[in-house]
């Protein structure tokens, strides 16, 4: 992408980008509907054989044609363009062509054409306001109806009819049907059947006292992103650095304890080897130092664009800096909402850990179970997220089912909102509507189901 300053203009041009999009449309059938409703005008390509590619494209979706290389070229060929793009070239952009993401790229473009065309703008009215024959209030007058005609343009963009909702809505019951999630799922089969897995664009908080088990469910999770699902996922890591999640991942691929890793001892270091290989190809992008938010959204997004990374990570979210909020209650709220923000901005799944009050110690037996209000700094975070999880061990907490079957590995997972699924009732016991019990293994990481008979 190239953003130069030039004696007539401001040029924002991504000449790779317009020919991945061309190329995908080139490619693939059925894009060119996307592409047309995005980028309505052939403005929106800088270059000129690109212009004429999308014009080609145009015409010959609006004749109820397929579009290919073939129907492309005829199109240039009558109408005497083939000295502006040749055949060979037409061939290297068809080469270009990554359908994925295809939509996030169309706006990126959309964004840069705007940008190109605001520059102009402003060129122009900063040459009026040296006009002295112009009444001001008359340009001014001017310049609102000229924005106003721009937004109207950006709301049609971001338009959507109903019918593209409803097809995904019926891709997901068949994926339901079928026994298939259609979230991102998390590794944890109890909670995935809860969830169906957590929808694109949606903001998790993962919140348990210190020391109970949240890292690791992250850990757990992101695993199973990068090495089940095999796709990308960036994590901010603002507690612990990163020699030591990959100390913590290595435990949870090898069985072997984090004692053990950390002290070097009675280890098979033919199985240590055999995983660290695996471990050092995941699509992880990890940032483990202090950061401040407009940082840690500008990488995010960056993440996002440039390796598609489905699932976002964030390690403490009262960790977050933000030299502009002095206080912890303004500066938690400005991450959560930031946070929910990209998610629905990207389509990412941003899950942010959370610290939870230590007035949830302070109750008695079994009302120590978190409840929302127990989130700790600030009640946007239980506003502002999708879903909701709590984690709670009853024996940390010296407590026991009435059947005396809950061990040290026993941990309950509260999932208090999920927008889109049945929530666990705040305070009852394991069952239909009580929390979701699994069995933490604490040395090595590990969340497995746990067949208990409550």
């Amino acid at each position: 992408m190239i953003t130069q300053l030039t004696s007539s203009h401001l040029t924002n041009v991504d000449e790779e980008g317009e020919a991945c999009v061309l190329g995908s449309v080139i490619v693939e059938n059925g894009l060119a509907s996307t592409l047309l409703t995005i980028l309505p005008k052939p403005s929106a390509f800088y270059l000129r054989k690109h212009q004429l590619i999308y014009e080609a494209i145009a015409w010959i979706y609006a004749e109820g044609l397929e579009v290919d290389i073939f129907t492309i070229t005829n199109y240039l060929r009558s109408h005497k363009l083939l000295d502006e793009v040749s055949l060979f070239e037409l061939t290297e952009i068809a080469g270009k062509g990554v359908p994925g993401n295809f939509e996030y790229k169309c706006r990126i473009l959309f964004q840069l054409a705007l940008r190109r065309y605001l520059h102009l703008y402003g060129s122009k009215l900063a040459r009026t306001c040296l006009d002295t024959s112009v009444d001001p209030l008359l340009m001014l007058n001017r310049v609102q109806d000229d924005l106003s005609q721009i937004m109207g343009q950006l709301a049609t963009q971001q338009e959507t009819g109903p019918e593209n909702y409803l097809a995904k809505v019926l891709s997901d019951l068949e994926a339901r049907q079928q026994g298939r999630a259609p979230g991102l799922t998390t590794g944890i089969p109890l909670l995935d059947t809860r969830t169906g897995g957590f929808e694109k664009g949606n903001f998790v908080i993962i919140a348990a006292r210190p020391a109970t088990g949240k890292s690791a469910f992250l850990l757990h999770w992101l695993l199973h992103h990068l090495l089940e699902l095999k796709q990308s996922a960036g994590l901010f890591t603002l507690e612990m650095k990163g020699h030591e999640i990959m100390r913590r991942a290595l435990a949870h691929q090898t069985g072997f304890s984090n004692f053990q890793l950390q002290q070097g001892k009675s280890l098979d270091m033919n199985r240590i080897h055999q995983h660290v290989g695996t471990l050092a190809q995941m699509p992880l992008h990890l940032r483990d130092s202090s950061i401040q938010l407009p940082e840690l959204l500008s990488t995010a997004r960056e993440w996002h664009r440039r390796y598609g990374i489905s699932l976002l990570a964030v390690d403490y979210i009262q960790l977050v800096r933000d030299s502009r909020y002095p206080k912890a209650y303004d500066r938690v709220s400005e991450v959560s909402t930031s946070l929910k923000s990209l998610a629905q901005d990207t389509g990412m799944v941003v899950v942010g850990l959370s610290q939870l009050s230590r007035e949830c110690e302070k109750r008695p037996k079994w009302e120590k179970r978190p409840v929302l209000g127990d989130l700790r700094e600030s009640g946007n975070l239980e506003q502002d997220a999708n879903n909701v999880l709590m984690l709670f061990s009853p024996h940390r907490n010296s407590l026991n089912y009435e059947d005396g079957s809950a061990t040290e590995s026993t941990l309950e997972i509260h999932a208090l909102k999920l927008r889109n699924g049945k929530p666990t009732q705040a305070g009852a016991d394991p069952g239909d509507n009580g929390p979701l019990v699994v069995q933490y293994d604490a040395p090595t990481n590990r969340f497995n189901n746990y067949q208990a008979d409550f």
